[in-house]
Formats: C-alpha cells, structure tokens, sequence
C-alpha cells in the first residue's frame, strides 16, 4: 500500500514536472539524475555511518518533506523550463529516498520475520509498477485535461492522500490494517529448531512477553524488546538484534517500564516471573 501510494506521486509529479519544450534530454533528465542519485547516495552513507545512534528507517522518511518541497518551483512559475529541471530533480531525490527506504525495511522485515524474500519482493515490484502506470496514466490525464491551477489542486490532493498512507502505515504498520494479527513469532531456524534448548528458553521468554502484552498493552514492537530484556540481553544487543538505533531500543524500554510500573530490567524479569508462577500455581490448583 506505502510503495503502491509513493510511487503514484513520483510518477504523477514526473509527468506534470516535465515541460513540454525544455531544451533536450541532456538537460532536463541526465542532470537532475545525476545530481540527485550522487545526494541520495551521500545522504544513505551518513544514514549507515549514523545508524548506531539513528533508525536507518528514516531514509524512507526523507521523501516526504522532498515530495511537498519538489511542488515549490512549479508552484512559482508552472511555465518556466528551468524551475521544473529544479522541481524534477527534487523529486527525484525524493524517488531514490523512496527506494532505499523500502529495500532497507524489507530487509528488516525478513530478518524479523522470515518469509520468502522471492514472495516479498515480488508483491514489492507489484506495487511499485501498479503505482508508475497509475501515476504516469493520471498525470497525463491532467495535463491533458486541466489547466495550471486544476493540475496543482489535484496534486495537493494527491500529496495529502500519499502523506495520510505514510503516517498510516509507514511508521508503523500495526497501527491499521494489521491491528488483529497476532503476536509475531520469531522464524525458527530449522525443521528440528524446537528441540533446541536454546529454541526453548526463546519460546518461554517470548511467551512471558507475550502475557506481559496482553496484561499492560505492550505493542508489536515492545514485546519484542520485552523478550530480549527477560532473556537478560543488554540495548546494544537488542539494537543489533532487532537492527534499530540505540535511542529507539531506549525510548521502547521507557515505554515499557512505564506501561509495566518498573523502573530496571530486573523488576520486569521479576514481574514476568511472579506472574508465570502465578498462572502455573492457578492451573495446578484443585477445582
């Protein structure tokens, strides 16, 4: 839905962006490429070189504010070639944010949740083509069809309806359309992974995780990190384990101590464990 939505307002934004007399391809295509595939890949670098202290997610993130500030110059003088070069070139900083964003999250989402990496990527490349040939038919469509001020009420309703999907889903997807899904389960290793004792101890952590969710509201992502700190694990593991940034391990564990009334790792552990006595005591007793 995220890739279905951005790449209709790259495609949309490329069609009404290019003048109908610019010069030749040189100046108008291999230029802002150029300029904009050398930032995005600079901007990705400090990204990776920062992502011990900062979500390499955010380089999704960076295409929002791009998208609404690509629509400045055309919104100044829809008729000058050289503001569109501008406007073109933008968004196409915007697109490459776009693609290094989703191929990182899709990477974060195997590692945390398995699944085939054929079938991800292919529902991927179904969004992505779904999104170019509706925004190229649509853009096209308007530019035949309206006039400079219909072209841009259009695409402001189109920018809005590209920012409500990403504050919808792009952040965290769990907040609609997946709100019912059960707890996620960690992807075993192998056919004979649950007799290992080390597959054991994860299923119980995880399982006192999960009762710690449904007992104070822990989210998707909190109960992650619920499970690593009940298996005693410090937040630069957990950084490396869930491949987060540091202030955001630190901001779920706040959360969590705070949902939970602790105030350290160990009166959870503590907490978790009275409780998981307490159910089994509650079983085991006679009717």
């Amino acid at each position: 839905m995220l890739a279905f939505a951005s790449w209709v307002q790259i495609a949309f934004f490329r069609v009404i962006s290019t003048p109908a007399l610019s010069g030749n391809r040189f100046t108008h295509y291999l230029i802002p490429f150029s300029f904009a595939c050398a930032m995005s890949l600079a901007m990705l670098l400090l990204c990776m070189r920062m992502s011990r202290y900062m979500n390499v997610s955010l380089a999704y993130r960076w295409s929002l504010p791009l998208f609404m500030l690509s629509y400045v110059p055309i919104i100044l003088d829809y008729s000058n070639a050289n503001l569109r070069i501008l406007a073109y070139a933008i968004n196409f900083l915007g697109m490459f944010g776009v693609q290094f964003g989703c191929w990182i999250g899709a990477c974060k989402y195997l590692r945390r949740r398995g699944g085939s990496t054929v079938d991800l990527f292919s529902r991927y490349a179904l969004g992505e083509g779904a999104g170019i040939f509706a925004g190229s038919l649509g853009g096209l469509f308007a530019v035949k069809l309206l006039d400079a001020q219909g072209i841009m009420v259009l695409s402001f309703a189109l920018m809005s309806l590209v920012v409500f999907v990403a504050m919808a889903t792009g952040f965290n997807p769990n907040w609609v359309f997946h709100r019912t899904h059960p707890p996620r389960r960690r992807a075993n290793a192998g056919p004979g992974a649950d007799a290992t004792p080390r597959a054991e101890l994860e299923a119980i952590f995880l399982r006192e995780a999960v009762a710690l969710q449904g007992r104070f509201g822990l989210t998707e992502r909190e109960t992650d990190v619920a499970a690593l700190l009940l298996a005693g694990r410090s937040r630069p593991f957990i950084r490396d384990e869930l491949t987060v940034s540091i202030n955001t391990v630190s901001s779920h564990v706040r959360s969590i101590f705070s949902k939970c009334g602790v105030h350290s790792q160990q009166e959870l552990i503590d907490l978790a464990r009275n409780d998981e006595g307490e159910q089994g005591g509650a079983q085991g007793a006679p009717a």
